[in-house]
């Protein structure tokens, strides 16, 4: 198998199980996990997949450990804060 046509069947992966493992990567395709790791890595860099340790996820999964969950919750609490600021009931809360 090409290193292309592995990096297209990782992200069928991601796509239908939100998460792989380099582990389970190696063994499916019969390469070391060195190998995986570094497809990983190069697919990373494309913005194609984010690396967790031990595996990856795609870039917008919200999983537990996914660097991004706190900052789109920041990003929620800010958003809900201005709605309420903004609301024409505002001024009737003081």
């Amino acid at each position: 198998m090409f290193v292309e046509e592995r990096h297209q069947e990782i992200l069928r992966l991601l796509n239908e199980y939100e998460k792989v493992k380099v582990k389970e990567l190696s063994k499916r395709f019969e390469v070391t996990e060195d190998c995986i790791r570094k497809d990983l890595a190069s697919m990373e860099a494309k913005n194609l997949l984010k690396r967790t340790y031990g595996g990856a996820v795609l870039p917008d999964t919200l999983h537990p450990g996914h660097t991004n969950i706190l900052s789109i919750k920041k990003k929620k609490k800010k958003k809900k804060k201005n709605e309420l600021q903004n609301s024409p009931f505002s001024g009737h809360l003081s």
